[in-house]
């Protein structure tokens, strides 16, 4: 019995990925904006916070990326990076609907809710 609970333990964790391996993915969903990468990251990350409390946010070279966690897994990415023309948002997640939807939807309203910057 223990052989086998390990067994699917095992084949389990294999199809899980680390953050390196997700960001490698092609992404899902890719939006555009016209505002800058900080004026995005304001306006979704108490939205992000909100649909998943345990996502954590960390720069990485000019991009912000936030990952939504399963321990040991990464569920999924949405990366906020600068353009010529303002940001790009992506995500990469092994499933589109649930949580990850939601943060498509957040994306989306902040392309276009300006924020007053103090």
């Amino acid at each position: 019995m223990k052989a086998l609970l390990m067994t699917t333990v095992v084949l389990t964790l294999a199809g899980c990925a680390s953050y390196s391996e997700r960001q490698a993915e092609a992404p899902w969903f890719t939006m555009t904006s016209d505002r800058s990468a900080i004026e995005l990251e304001q306006c979704v990350a108490p939205k992000l916070r909100e649909i998943a409390p345990r996502i954590t946010g960390a720069p990485d070279g000019d991009s912000v990326v936030y990952a939504v966690v399963a321990d040991p897994a990464v569920l999924g990415t949405i990366t906020l990076k600068p353009s010529t023309q303002g940001s790009i948002a992506e995500i990469r997640s092994v499933i589109k609907g649930g949580n990850f939807k939601k943060i498509r939807i957040a994306l989306e309203e902040c392309k276009s809710e300006y924020i007053l910057l103090r």
